[in-house]
């Protein structure tokens, strides 16, 4: 069979988001009007930060109690150019070291709020993140409501969706891949990762990264690793590993792990290895933090069944 690739995309402390893969292998997601649209993966941009001192957009105050906070998305915004014609986002949203424990809810700015929250900080719980996928206004902008406050939040935008094309049905194709189906032979798949965090004191962190299909053959820590590179945290280096952050492959049977920032803060031993008895389904990142550290680690990653 010859090589093709189907991209998914997880992310850190929150649950993935459901999203189906239609013939020929790309994202759609159901908007409000019902219409389909299709999935644009990016680089990961900062669409606002009220922090002052890592301030991105216009607002470097925090959210009051009781607000709801509107922020245009599509169009040159904080550190992100979004097309007018997209329809949602996904998105990872942080809320670095809360002093009340409360919930935000994200939704698009000209629908009501909804029952769900998309992140609940906690009073001196540490940094929390969660990720998701929001719908955008007839205008392109989105809505917080935060109900408690004083707290500070960031938004990162990790790709977008435009409405899919309008021309004639095709005939009907494949049912999409499931998470209990077995990847093909020779097929690649792709995602990311990322996480940021404070740590206190110094510790040790695993983070699971699930593939988008089972692995024909379980994976062991042998075949789990990173990219050689100019990292020195990372201590599973492997030289067959030859893709790039930005088009990351592996060699069949492999998981290649690629970094996409310039080092890892915080961190040391950083490596991948195999998740337990989940082995043809996930594997893990692990690292160490020094105390009082900021931990940041954001990668790429392939996986290619034998």
């Amino acid at each position: 069979m010859g090589s093709s690739t189907i991209r998914s995309r997880w992310a850190a402390f929150g649950a993935a988001v459901a999203v189906s893969l239609g013939a020929g292998g790309g994202f759609f997601y159901a908007h409000a009007d019902s219409a389909q649209s299709s999935f644009i993966s990016i680089t990961p941009c900062r669409l606002f930060d009220l922090r002052a001192e890592t301030l991105v957009g216009n607002r470097a105050t925090p959210l009051t109690t009781g607000e709801t906070f509107v922020r245009q998305v599509t169009g040159a915004n904080g550190g992100c150019t979004i097309p007018a014609n997209a329809t949602g986002i996904s998105y990872n949203l942080t809320v670095p070291d809360p002093t009340v424990t409360g919930f935000i809810k994200l939704f698009p700015a000209d629908a009501s709020a909804p029952n769900a929250s998309a992140i609940n900080p906690v009073a001196g719980g540490g940094t929390k993140a969660n990720s998701g996928i929001v719908g955008l206004s007839a205008t392109g902008s989105i809505a917080l409501f935060n109900q408690v406050g004083p707290i500070l939040a960031l938004l990162d935008i990790t790709g977008y969706f435009v409405p899919s094309s309008s021309g004639p049905a095709g005939p009907a194709g494949q049912r999409g891949v499931s998470a209990w189906d077995t990847i093909p032979s020779g097929q690649t798949v792709t995602g990311n990762f990322g996480v940021t965090a404070f740590y206190g004191l110094a510790a040790s962190a695993n983070y699971s990264v699930s593939l988008p299909a089972k692995a024909p053959v379980a994976l062991t820590s042998a075949n789990v690793n990173f990219a050689t590179d100019a990292n020195a945290a990372t201590i599973d280096d492997d030289a067959t590993c030859t893709g790039t952050a930005a088009a990351p492959t592996a060699p069949a049977g492999k998981v290649c792990i690629y970094p996409y920032q310039t080092g890892f803060s915080g961190m040391t031993a950083v490596n991948g290895f195999q998740a337990n008895n989940l082995g043809n389904q996930a594997f893990y990142l692990s690292f160490g933090v020094a105390a009082n550290t900021n931990a940041a680690l954001f990668v790429t990653w392939a996986y290619t069944a034998p």
